[in-house]
């Protein structure tokens, strides 16, 4: 009986290729997810936060919309709560700390109002808090003080936004943003975009040092700018992807950038 020598059946080599792929799978549903995250937090800073300003940006608002004969709607809250009508009026001794908001186009912006009994309280207010705001004396009242400059001013109470939420800075502007968002923003997906930018694959366009100058310093740019065009969610490929650039040429453009934004607002 003669044997027959089977020939050997190839060894597949497994593990490899199916981890690139599961590798770029998770980075490709990472990146979507963190841009969703992003619009979801933006959007209600946009809609619910406010960026700090000062009673000559109120005044401006109030003088154009009496110009153009429309109506001013204001927030007004305390951080001491209280109904409308006592929030705008001063105390009957001492003082209160209020806090006034109005939008401008798509955005929201609000400053600080000290309403006193006396001129003494309002010496001591300013004392205490070591902040230059606005001053209004009894027996002025916040609206009063506003209709001088613009009849139709409707006053309406604050939903609590300012004494509930968070701060951060954005260009060099304060602005108060509701603490979720904050979270979900500047946690979820800042941190998120910057760890895909140092683990991930190498991105389109810029170097990774190129990238994490906006992601840092401008991330309200930088972080969906680099998760739209540096190949994190494979949207808008570039033409030539071997050409990136730099990190000082990207440092350069991102500090012009936000000095031009920060100028803007």
């Amino acid at each position: 009986m003669q044997d027959t020598l089977e020939e050997p059946l190839p060894v597949e080599v497994g593990g490899e290729q199916p981890r690139r792929n599961g590798a770029a799978v998770f980075n490709f549903v990472a990146g979507w997810v963190l841009l969703i995250v992003f619009v979801v937090s933006f959007a209600a800073c946009l809609a619910q936060g406010s960026g700090a300003a000062s009673q000559y940006d109120l005044m401006k608002k109030l003088e154009s919309d009496a110009r153009e004969g429309v109506v001013t709607t204001v927030e007004v809250e305390s951080l001491s709560g209280g109904r409308l009508d006592s929030v705008t009026m001063p105390p009957t001794n001492g003082y209160r700390f209020v806090t006034v908001s109005w939008r401008e186009g798509l955005l929201r912006r609000h400053t600080q109002y000290v309403v006193a009994s006396s001129e003494a309280q309002a010496r001591k207010a300013q004392s205490d808090d070591r902040r230059a705001r606005p001053v209004v004396v009894a027996p002025d009242s916040l609206q009063g003080h506003w209709e001088e400059v613009q009849p139709d001013v409707s006053v309406v109470a604050g939903e609590g936004r300012h004494s509930a939420g968070g701060s951060t800075q954005l260009f060099g502007i304060e602005w108060s943003v509701p603490s979720w968002a904050m979270l979900l923003g500047g946690l979820v997906a800042g941190l998120g975009t910057l760890t895909r930018l140092v683990v991930g694959p190498q991105p389109w366009r810029l170097t990774r040092w190129a990238w994490a100058w906006p992601v840092l310093l401008a991330w309200p740019i930088g972080v969906p700018a680099f998760l739209l065009f540096s190949g994190a969610t494979g949207l808008l490929p570039p033409s030539t992807p071997q050409r990136r650039m730099g990190g000082l040429a990207s440092l350069l453009l991102t500090a012009s950038l936000t000095w031009l934004i920060s100028s803007a607002l």
